[in-house]
């Protein structure tokens, strides 16, 4: 069994062969494409229990330690980094995690999967979606004039495998300065934002003095992960879901969608982002 300390990365990357057509012809060339691969993570309570599956997850390779840790805080099978005893992998394709004994709970006995497209298409009710482990944040947390341009400037220039690939996702942890303290790019929108609270889980670092920034829309999964993690600021590239704005509304989280330069649309509590109230007409 290995200590806990995070891998390192891979580039999440493969090359494949194609066929392009441009300016009226046809011609084969070599391209880069985002890889897209399972993990399942398993877990075991206590020192002698057997390890049991817990989810099996398509995500592009690389980070995979802090993917599994912010998937078990999200999906709550762990608190904090000390419930975590140790871990290892088998491959490239299983990751085991031995927690503390005292935060056993009854692991379903389905098999969850989920894909890169979204977080929750394994839940098939709603109770299954961890929404009584929440509670709305407290109001005092503001962020104020936040630099808009200048955080998806440096979140852009930071996407190493989108740059080469076009088809990846990319979540950051911003300070109120617009400096971006930690970034992940995965294919699933989800997975980023896993590996982003594994991150801080590991470097023991509170994710609710930062805010977050994701390259495209907001859905469901992203709050409910953000909502765990106390984050109260969600920034979009892209457009929320309607389930999305209401969880947010419920939980105090304030969702900024449409992120462009000079142009941006407050979905849910804008008193986390605007320096004085706007009265409703």
């Amino acid at each position: 069994m290995a200590h806990l300390e995070s891998e390192e990365t891979t580039d999440g990357i493969r090359k494949v062969r194609i066929l392009r057509y441009r300016n009226g012809s046809y011609n084969y060339l070599e391209d880069s494409i985002a890889a897209e691969e399972p993990l399942e993570i398993l877990v075991a309570y206590g020192w002698h229990a057997p390890f049991k599956a817990t989810t099996l997850t398509m995500r592009t390779m690389g980070n995979d330690y802090n993917l599994a840790v912010g998937f078990l805080f999200s999906e709550g099978f762990i608190f904090s980094k000390e419930d975590l005893l140790e871990f290892h992998k088998e491959g490239q394709h299983r990751i085991f995690f031995r927690l503390v004994e005292e935060r056993a709970k009854e692991i379903k006995s389905k098999n969850q999967f989920s894909n890169s497209a979204c977080g929750v298409c394994s839940n098939q009710e709603l109770k299954d979606l961890n929404l009584e482990d929440l509670s709305p944040l407290p109001k005092t947390r503001r962020f104020r004039n936040l630099p808009f341009e200048k955080i998806i400037h440096a979140m852009l220039k930071e996407q190493s495998i989108f740059s080469t690939t076009g088809g990846i996702h990319c979540s950051a942890l911003v300070d109120d300065q617009g400096d971006i303290l930690y970034q992940a790019e995965d294919i699933g929108r989800h997975n980023t934002v896993d590996k982003l609270v594994g991150q801080c889980l590991e470097k023991k670092y509170a994710p609710q003095d930062c805010f977050l920034l994701v390259s495209g829309r907001c859905g469901f999964e992203i709050i409910q992960k953000v909502a765990k993690a106390k984050i109260s600021v969600v920034l979009s590239i892209g457009a929320p879901s309607s389930l999305a704005v209401e969880l947010a509304d419920w939980m105090n989280i304030c969702i900024v969608g449409f992120l462009k330069k000079n142009q941006h649309n407050i979905y849910t509590h804008p008193f986390r982002v605007l320096e004085t109230p706007l009265s409703k007409k």
